[in-house]
């Protein structure tokens, strides 16, 4: 690679050897990356972005990484017992680690570093501090928890994918916020700039609804380039190089979008933006600039539209946190069922249990005295079971069973037969 072409940082170049392998194989590599949520660093509270979220995206799919969570090495060593307490965690033996970056301000003549925070703060005082300061990017490497040993398990849940009412609020209140105007016709969809709207098919020339609103976010992202939005140039026509790269923002915005949107995965655009590719690959090759532009482009293109749309995001949002807990939820009482009342067994603790539900077992069931024979407390012991499980969970199932409806583990435990049809429950 010519001098020219060198790059920053070791991020920077190991995403762009990755996407141009990917597109030289005809594969676009930030399709289907919002499979979950965006990797993060628990420890340091980083929720990744850009550059790093897209190469830790890439990595993860590739090995094969399930979890979300990464940490860099000191964090994992944590010598001075400060971000995991009393926890022994490891790196496993040949594990691999990915290189991120992190942009800091430094001055120019100090050499001291500085956050963009502290920055903005200077320049807010004195405008003419700017020209005292640059960008600084360094890198540092992180593993995937998959990697470590002794890492807290994570919380493992069904991956929320919004519903289609709560993606048509957001869409639409985008759209209105920004005043494009939206048209149902022909066969074909585009934004047009000279218009300010967004021209889509009729909703039936979708495979799925899904596939609609995304070829409806991928249009509003290109909209975001009017002059009166992101000011961006979409002067080219198709099959420039303009074009292309007008095309690289919104393909990877809607990539972005689509993850913190939680779009079902089977989505796809109306449009084959493979026919990008070759336009890509120049790209790649000549000037990898022009993807990394495109990336820091994206993620403000992903900002904007959903700052465009608050109320509907909050919805989303709110959405996935109800589904989360229901889970949850949904889990501690199949766990309660389970470890209180499905896993009992025949025993001497199980007596002691019957010997403090007597009273209620002899007021329903005139079947247990005390002194009866262990023979016949053990041929009595199935009815005995029943009755304490219609005690001790009676309510517990009764309030929950909507829940516990749409779990298959509990149902398949033979609840059923146990007696709760008999009380007017039925799964």
């Amino acid at each position: 690679m010519s001098e020219n072409k060198k790059f920053v940082t070791k991020t920077r170049e190991q995403l762009a050897e990755f996407y141009l392998k990917s597109l030289e194989e005809n594969v676009i590599p930030w399709e289907k990356t919002w499979q979950g949520s965006r990797p993060e660093n628990p420890i340091s509270k980083t929720r990744y972005r850009g550059i790093n979220y897209l190469l830790l995206e890439y990595i993860a799919t590739k090995r094969g990484y399930e979890d979300t969570r990464w940490a860099t090495f000191n964090q994992i060593a944590d010598k001075d017992n400060k971000y995991h307490p009393n926890q022994k965690w490891h790196l496993k033996k040949g594990s691999e680690g990915v290189p991120v970056e992190i942009a800091k301000m430094i001055n120019r003549e100090t050499k001291q570093t500085i956050d963009f925070v502290e920055y903005a703060k200077i320049v807010g005082d004195d405008p003419n501090e700017a020209q005292n300061y640059a960008v600084m990017l360094r890198t540092y490497t992180v593993f995937n928890y998959s990697c470590i040993e002794g890492v807290p398990e994570r919380t493992k849940r069904r991956e929320h994918t919004v519903s289609m009412p709560a993606l048509q609020e957001f869409c639409d209140e985008a759209l209105k916020t920004m005043g494009v105007e939206l048209n149902h016709y022909g066969d074909r969809a585009f934004y047009s700039v000279k218009d300010d709207k967004i021209v889509l098919p009729t909703k039936d020339s979708f495979e799925t609804i899904a596939d609609y609103y995304a070829t409806r976010l991928h249009e509003t992202a290109h909209s975001t380039g009017a002059e009166k939005r992101l000011n961006r140039d979409l002067s080219g026509r198709f099959g420039s190089a303009e074009y292309a790269e007008e095309e690289l923002r919104a393909e990877i915005a809607s990539s972005i979008l689509f993850a913190d949107l939680h779009m079902p995965t089977e989505a796809k655009l109306l449009d084959n933006h493979k026919a990008y590719i070759q336009s890509w690959i120049e790209i790649l090759k000549n000037d990898p600039k022009i993807l990394f532009q495109a990336i820091k482009d994206a993620e403000k293109i992903s900002d904007y539209i959903q700052e465009q749309a608050p109320i509907a995001r909050e919805k989303i949002h709110q959405e996935k946190l109800q589904e989360e807990n229901q889970q949850d939820y949904s889990k501690y009482i199949q766990e309660k069922i389970k470890d209180d009342f499905l896993n009992e067994r025949v025993s001497e603790m199980e007596y002691r249990c019957l010997d403090e539900h007597q009273d209620w077992i002899n007021d329903k069931f005139d079947v247990y005295k005390k002194g009866d024979s262990e023979e016949e407390k053990s041929a009595t012991y199935e009815t005995l079971r029943d009755a304490i499980l219609i005690n001790a969970g009676f309510r517990l199932i009764h309030e929950n069973q909507e829940v516990l409806s749409s779990d298959a583990s509990i149902m398949n435990e033979g609840i059923v037969g146990m007696g709760f049809e008999d009380e007017g429950i039925s799964f």
